[in-house]
């Protein structure tokens, strides 16, 4: 709806930087399958945050419903077959960050131990 969009907007004008991390996947590619090109954009967007907090700058990945939003990424200069993986909001923190109530991990994950039964 239009309040989210206006939103949004505001957001994205506050920010002092932000960055948009995206993968041109090579369908065809000999050696790198295509999962594996999008798995390594999502590190490298995961490495610019990192950098970023190591010289005392904050920051957030996102992405939301403009990810997938023609009219952004032809307002980008991407092609339509592009994929946004991130939009990395860099700036100078106020204070600690909050933290978040996160899923207990045993929810979610398993432990190999190397056998099949």
């Amino acid at each position: 709806d239009e309040d989210t969009v206006e939103k949004d907007r505001d957001r994205m004008r506050r920010v002092p930087l932000l960055i948009v991390v995206a993968a041109r996947i090579t369908h065809n590619h000999p050696k790198v399958p295509p999962g594996e090109q999008l798995v390594a954009t999502g590190l490298a967007a995961q490495a610019i945050l990192l950098a970023a907090q190591s010289k005392g700058y904050g920051g957030i990945m996102l992405t939301g419903d403009h990810a997938y939003d023609a009219h952004v990424k032809q307002g980008l200069g991407l092609e339509e077959s592009d994929e946004i993986v991130a939009f990395l909001y860099i700036g100078t923190p106020e204070g600690e960050p909050r933290s978040k109530k996160r899923p207990d991990p045993a929810k979610f994950t398993i432990e190999w131990t190397g056998s099949t039964g």
